[in-house]
């Protein structure tokens, strides 16, 4: 275990044979964060699947008042977040721009290399604003990119006529 560990039964079972004394204790917790919690799987059901594995709950609230502690040090900047207006304004101009270029391809080339420039810049896009701590709507535009996409090569090359209904 690590020395940053102090296991419940040194501070319960006085006879054990790690058991810390109260003056122990305060020496080593004096001044610092503690958080309780479980970290044997075999004890409880406080494990989460995260990218990194399978973690302890409380290992995930470190990582995270790690996180506040750092940011609010001046260490690391906090992601930052659009209000809903500016999030409809980001989506409604990916859309827009993307249905316009789409609407001047007349063929499935066209449309298909039109589709790859657009997700490239806009993941360009994400991904520079994710390292300089900016969170952006990419769902809803990837989403949108996928639909004008699909239904421009529908209508494309004069196939409305299959699509079309025939009067009675």
């Amino acid at each position: 275990m690590s020395q940053n560990v102090i296991l419940i039964q040194d501070l319960l079972e006085a006879n054990s044979p790690s058991h810390l004394s109260d003056e122990d204790i305060r020496s080593r917790i004096n001044g610092k964060i503690v958080l309780i919690g479980n970290l044997e799987a075999s004890y409880g059901e406080d494990f989460h699947k995260t990218p990194y594995g399978r973690q302890a709950g409380v290992i995930i609230h470190a990582h995270n008042v790690s996180h506040l502690i750092d940011v609010a040090a001046g260490k690391r900047r906090d992601l930052q977040y659009w209000s809903l207006t500016e999030s409809v304004i980001w989506i409604s101009a990916w859309a827009v721009s993307y249905g316009l270029a789409i609407f001047l391809c007349r063929n499935k080339k066209r449309i298909i290399i039109t589709f790859f420039a657009f997700n490239s810049i806009f993941y360009f896009t994400c991904i520079v604003g994710v390292f300089n701590a900016w969170c952006f709507p990419f769902v809803p535009v990837a989403t949108i990119f996928i639909g004008h996409s699909v239904i421009a090569i529908i209508f494309s090359d004069n196939s409305v006529e299959r699509w079309r209904f025939k009067h009675v």
